[in-house]
């Protein structure tokens, strides 16, 4: 890592892809005072659920990927993030922000000015008892041209609004290889928690509603990596290998029992996979 290559700083690393335990696991290392973690570089998922004791918050872009394309980070997010430097009770209870590059600091500044805004609207989305509802109106279409009608004719008052859903949508479109599961299946399976932009872990997911769909115990067909990450791919792997296992235990816990019977071994294999995911990230740095 650069910043450890050109400075004698020891950094500690926290983003989306990692488990909850191994992003724990960092926060826990870098709160510590005792040790040489002292730099924290993380994503916008440093402004989640975790309690850290940071001082200074350095924003290296204020950009970000909204699914679509690359736009400004929101300003309510910038103020989340930019709010984790200082804490009561901690060692710093007043902190600073700033940003890497100084053409972005007039942003940040305009963003810590603004205002929080009131929620105006809440978002929704139909429960499956709706959506069978309203397939019983078009019974020869797709899942995903259903999604699409459903969008199309719901009546929604001011206060809601229709959950963008071209997540659902494209699980829906790979589910169409599996023919015969029924509509509340195909609904289960299109909310389970898969990351859609990897392969590896959408392939995974076909593989278990494929499975479902013949009646058979749904199994895991993965191993877990006998030694940590030794570069990027391999980190990339254990991340992934993660994904599929919680999507697993997901999948258990909306599909009776006896068809994702080895929820056990999954459970173990995950917390292996994320002691993994640790390892590589000490190693790595």
């Amino acid at each position: 890592m650069a910043i450890e290559k050109h400075t004698n700083h020891r950094c500690c690393v926290i983003y989306g892809a990692l488990p909850p335990e191994t992003r724990r696991e960092q926060a826990t290392l870098f709160n510590d005072q005792d040790n040489e973690f002292d730099v924290l570089v993380a994503s916008d998922a440093v402004g989640m659920g975790l309690n850290l004791n940071i001082r200074r918050v350095v924003f290296y872009s204020l950009s970000k990927y909204n699914g679509d394309k690359i736009v400004p980070a929101p300003a309510s997010q910038v103020k989340q993030i930019a709010g984790r430097a200082g804490r009561r009770g901690s060692r710093y209870p007043d902190g600073l922000t700033t940003t890497l590059h100084l053409e972005d600091l007039d942003y940040l500044i305009e963003c810590l000015k603004q205002p929080f805004e009131n929620v105006r609207k809440v978002g929704l989305f139909p429960f499956f008892e709706q959506v069978e509802l309203f397939a019983g109106q078009l019974p020869n279409v797709t899942f995903c041209h259903l999604l699409e009608k459903f969008g199309e004719n719901c009546c929604l008052d001011g206060s809601y609004f229709l959950c963008r859903h071209d997540h659902i949508k494209k699980v829906a479109n790979m589910l169409e290889k599996v023919q015969g599961l029924s509509l509340e299946d195909r609904f289960n399976f299109c909310f389970a928690p898969v990351n859609i932009r990897d392969p590896k872990a959408m392939h995974h997911l076909l593989s278990f509603a494929s499975a479902y769909n013949l009646d058979v115990p749904v199994n895991i067909a993965m191993r877990v990596p006998k030694g940590s990450a030794r570069n990027d791919a391999e980190l990339l792997d254990l991340e992934t290998k993660h994904q599929v296992l919680s999507m697993y235990m997901w999948l258990s816990h909306h599909f009776k029992e006896e068809t994702f019977p080895y929820v056990k071994k999954a459970e173990a294999m995950a917390t292996d996979i994320a002691d993994l995911l640790g390892q590589s990230l000490i190693k790595a740095n």
